[in-house]
């Protein structure tokens, strides 16, 4: 049962609600995560099933480099909405970050084949599709690297082996 405070929170009016709402993007693109999150947390309280306000308040949290509150605020606005893309790809994004890669890498690979039209150039992929494969690539790269890395010290290995079974 909701309390009266919690009624009237969620009956504000929307003028207050854009006026906050602009306040706090004013501070999220002059990169003052901070204060951006403290006004997206009242947005949040204000109408907790907008699934952009969650999403956004995750996002701070993310530069802010709040990883598990970011997380928490991405799977709720997910929860919201399983379809938005937004949630979705930084969702996923932040569970790399928090190096629950395999879970991204599944996250970014329904996104990116969600949307993915082979007969269209990359450059016309929508926008979440391209930033899914870049995302993808990227992972790619690093764990390719990284195994490239992980080849050659094994290798070295085996020639300091092979160098010291020769010696008498």
């Amino acid at each position: 049962m909701k309390t009266t405070q919690e009624t009237s929170l969620h009956r504000a009016p929307d003028a207050m609600v854009a006026q906050l709402e602009k306040v706090a993007m004013e501070y999220y693109e002059s990169e003052n995560f901070d204060r951006a999150a403290e006004h997206v947390e009242m947005l949040v309280q204000l109408r907790p099933h907008n699934v952009n306000y969650a999403c956004l308040l995750g996002v701070c949290y993310r530069r802010m480099g709040l990883r598990v509150k970011a997380l928490m605020a991405l799977k709720r606005a997910v929860e919201l909405d399983s379809t938005d893309k937004n949630s979705l790809i930084n969702l996923a994004e932040t569970l790399a970050e928090v190096g629950k890669v395999k879970e991204a890498v599944d996250l970014m690979r329904e996104i990116f084949l969600a949307e993915y039209d082979p007969n269209k150039p990359a450059e016309d992929q929508d926008y979440f599709t391209k930033r899914a494969g870049m995302q993808l690539a990227v992972i790619k790269g690093i764990l390719e690297g990284y195994a490239g890395k992980k080849r050659h010290e094994l290798q070295q290995l085996q020639d300091q082996e092979a160098e010291q079974a020769q010696k008498p």
